[in-house]
């Protein structure tokens, strides 16, 4: 009879699960964007119609966000980009849904109408939580007069876009209560949202 493993790198190398892996397969998480609802197979069992399948972080621990999660969440996006961002960024009819992420701390994906929104993070150093905002949504806050801003200028949108980090010679203009640690997000000269970090 063979021993019961009793360490976790015994039992890695047995290829048993424990508690806290990370299952690296993928997620089953469908959108329904005619009834605007999340489903657990590609076919909408209200309309019929077919669902578009929504990428999750592993390992897809999904749970709907409760009342105390959006107060959190806009929370975090008014303390992050203004008073009154929140509200209108995650409304009340909004269905919003929370993916679990492996991180040093806690970390969600925030999933609203079947797309990513945003990862809300806790530093554990700064002891706060900070919204990390996709592309799209960044642009939102952006349209609603919301901070946290940096303007570069047009020679460096190119090398933004694809991926390059701003340096200080292509900063124009900054938001002013921009901190060191900040989540910003990137402004082209003609006023488009171009990166986020």
């Amino acid at each position: 009879m063979e021993p019961i493993p009793t360490s976790h790198l015994e039992r890695l190398l047995r290829g048993q699960n424990m508690p806290g892996m990370v299952h690296l397969g993928s997620s089953k998480l469908y959108w329904c964007l005619d009834c605007n609802l999340p489903l657990i197979s590609p076919h909408c069992g209200l309309c019929g119609g077919e669902g578009v399948g929504v990428p999750l972080t592993p390992p897809g621990d999904v749970r709907p966000a409760m009342a105390d999660d959006l107060a959190l969440l806009r929370n975090m996006v008014d303390n992050s980009f203004g008073r009154g961002i929140g509200k209108k960024i995650f409304p009340d009819w909004a269905l919003v849904l929370l993916n679990r992420c492996p991180d040093i701390d806690a970390q969600e994906e925030v999933v609203v109408g079947g797309t990513k929104y945003a990862i809300a993070r806790f530093d554990p150093v700064r002891l706060r939580w900070d919204f990390k905002p996709y592309l799209h949504v960044a642009s939102e806050i952006y349209r609603l007069g919301g901070g946290k801003w940096v303007r570069i200028d047009q020679g460096a949108v190119e090398m933004v876009v694809k991926g390059a980090n701003v340096l200080s010679p292509g900063v124009v203009e900054m938001e002013n209560s921009i901190e060191p640690g900040d989540e910003v997000y990137i402004v082209s000269p003609d006023n488009k949202v171009v990166g986020v970090g």
